[in-house]
């Protein structure tokens, strides 16, 4: 199953401020995948740290404790999450960045890759 809503974004084209969703179910568990056609995470290190709000670009981030929740009541084993991100920069290196489980408080950095994690030469963030 796959759907697709608004969100607001100061930063970011009204068209493209859209977030998709897919939802398969296998037996034991169910894949979900959210993806966004953004900016992509400026400073993904920061955003991934508990109470910080550093890359916050609406009102609704005011504690920066919402994307830490999700990780961790959607994967509690904290085993499986993977967080893909690409941003302008990272397009003109042909590049994209992650970070991805386990969660630690320590020693916890992000990744690079070459190539795209997009169908397409774009900016955006895939959970």
């Amino acid at each position: 199953m796959s759907l697709s809503i608004n969100y607001i974004g100061n930063n970011i084209e009204k068209e493209r401020r859209k977030i998709y969703l897919t939802f398969t179910n296998y037996t034991e568990y169910v894949h979900f995948e959210i993806k966004d056609y953004g900016n992509g995470i400026q400073n993904i290190e920061e955003t991934l740290k508990i109470g910080s709000s550093l890359n916050q670009d609406t009102v609704l981030n005011e504690h920066g404790f919402g994307l830490k929740q999700a990780l961790a009541a959607s994967d509690p084993q904290n085993l499986k999450w993977k967080i893909l991100t690409r941003t302008k920069e990272d397009c003109l290196e042909n590049r994209y960045e992650f970070m991805s489980a386990p969660y630690s408080f320590c020693d916890f950095e992000k990744c690079y890759e070459e190539g795209n994690c997009f169908n397409k030469s774009d900016t955006g963030t895939i959970i």
